[in-house]
């Protein structure tokens, strides 16, 4: 997962060239809006809640954000922040297709009739 905050892309993530050149391509394509749908939560950095308003003021990463915000706002004239689709981790779905993409044989897979009908997992 590589985020629009590059400074705070994890190195085991392997952001590639493109990614992290987002400003860059900014500037040249001088876009009139800019949409982020951004998740933040597989990242340690962002796990960690805050205790209170005035500590999310005086946060490193709070500041290192609102700088992100400062920059991004003078490259576009409107910013748009979308809540991002939630992640299933483990999910049937992931694993079936995590085998399939292995080759890998799907004779001992199988979805419980909870997760079935339910959509929860037990």
């Amino acid at each position: 997962m590589c985020t629009v905050f590059t400074r705070h892309n994890d190195a085991t993530w392997k952001c590639n060239y493109v990614s992290n050149r987002l400003k860059e391509f900014m500037t040249v394509l001088k876009p009139d809006l800019m949409i982020v749908t951004q998740r933040l939560s597989v990242g340690n950095l962002y796990n960690t809640p805050l205790g209170s308003l005035e500590e999310a003021k005086n946060d490193s990463t709070t500041t290192i954000f609102k700088e992100y915000w400062r920059e991004y706002s003078e490259l576009t004239k409107k910013i748009i922040i979308v809540e991002p689709h939630p992640t299933m981790y483990d999910s049937p779905k992931e694993n079936l297709a995590k085998l399939l993409s292995l080759n890998a044989s799907l004779e001992n897979y199988f979805i419980s009739q909870k997760v079935r009908f339910t959509g929860v997992i037990s």
